[in-house]
């Protein structure tokens, strides 16, 4: 195993913990916006979906594109 590996699988709990904080924003994006005030519900519920998704799917491409580079040969 060398340093590139090693590097990778420290960096995975991360990844991992932004999927799964995205994904309990996910799904108390709804118990959340029903505890704001009635004016703001429908904006709440959504922002807080949308950020949800976005870590979601920004730890997910920041995991494949790691294991690309670690895949692909370098070329100078």
């Amino acid at each position: 195993m060398n340093a590139k590996e090693r590097e990778l699988i420290r960096a995975l709990p991360n990844r991992l913990l932004g999927i799964v904080f995205g994904i309990i924003m996910v799904v108390n994006a709804g118990p959340f916006g029903k505890a704001a005030p009635d004016e703001i519900q429908d904006i709440v519920t959504t922002n807080l979906s949308l950020l949800g998704w976005l870590i979601i799917g920004m730890s997910l491409l920041r995991t494949v594109i790691d294991y690309w580079l670690k895949l692909t040969p370098e070329t100078d």
